[in-house]
């Protein structure tokens, strides 16, 4: 088929492309259809053959042959797979010059390229262009915002987007609070991290072991052992299945406190059903118990 053809070439933007022209002109004598094109673009980004997408569409330009908006999606999407987000900003700034309709998909194609690089700087600014434009953001244009700006420790820009998307009606999603509480982890906010889950019970989303586990552990990582033990709990409350994670973050906390009771209690709970076992965890209930056994 023309896509395996185009595949087999191999090619890199610098070296190759009179090459694949000259290719696709023997290939396509006549304008080719809009869908066959979309269906070739497509055919690309899903194989990550990003240097090809964007000559496919260079072709399309050189011969003045028609483009739409799904063409750019496709290539845009392709950038976004390899984090090319220079790519992905040209992609969406030549689709503007044409005057064409902008779509979420096209932006997000873009933000989620800036979200791979940790370009929360202009995972921003888009999110800015696409209210500029009357383009409404979505919840999947936010979480890669969200998540852009937790990679570059940018933990207030995340939380400040989950305030939008509040007061804008979006719906937030686990993917949402997840990616703003993994940006507080990294930062030790964990006095925001458990306002988002406030938050999260407010807006309906509802929190899992991965979610606590996380909160468990930024209240670790600031020797907070008594909400350790409290977020504990609450998990315990919810009847939420809990993991080793849970339990040795927990216990690590404690060590930490110096709160060797509460440390070995917990240790004593290791194998049980209500407290699952890992290799990991006997480092933690040996020191425990060694500690315990002291008074």
């Amino acid at each position: 088929t023309i896509l395996d053809n185009l595949l087999r070439l191999n090619v890199s933007l610098q070296s190759d492309t009179e090459c694949v022209f000259a290719t696709l002109d023997q290939v396509f004598p006549k304008t080719p259809d809009p869908r066959t094109s979309t269906y070739i673009l497509n055919g690309l980004a899903k194989r990550h053959a990003m240097f090809m997408t964007l000559l496919f569409l260079s072709w399309h330009e050189r011969n003045s042959y028609e483009l739409n908006r799904h063409n750019y999606n496709a290539a845009a999407d392709a950038c976004a797979k390899a984090g090319a987000w220079t790519h992905a900003l040209r992609l969406l700034e030549l689709s503007i010059q044409s005057t064409m309709e902008i779509t979420a998909t096209t932006c997000s194609a873009a933000i989620n390229a800036c979200a791979k690089s940790g370009v929360w700087k202009k995972a921003l600014l888009l999110l800015s262009v696409m209210m500029w434009s009357n383009v409404e953001p979505n919840t999947i244009t936010h979480n890669a915002t969200i998540s852009t700006c937790g990679k570059g420790d940018e933990w207030d820009q995340g939380l400040q987007l989950i305030r939008t998307m509040a007061q804008s009606k979006v719906k937030s999603s686990m993917i949402t609070f997840s990616a703003a509480i993994s940006s507080c982890v990294k930062c030790c906010m964990w006095q925001k991290i458990i306002q988002l889950v406030i938050e999260m019970v407010q807006a309906t989303v509802e929190a899992n072991t991965v979610t606590f586990n996380a909160v468990i552990t930024a209240c670790r990582n600031v020797s907070k052992w008594d909400q350790a033990l409290h977020q504990l709990s609450v998990v315990a409350k919810r009847q939420m299945e809990s993991d080793f994670i849970t339990f040795n973050t927990t216990i690590s906390a404690c060590e930490q406190g110096c709160r060797w009771e509460e440390a070995f209690r917990l240790s004593s709970m290791i194998g049980q059903n209500s407290a699952p076992c890992s290799i990991i965890s006997f480092p933690a209930t040996i020191s425990a118990r060694k500690q315990c056994a002291k008074w």
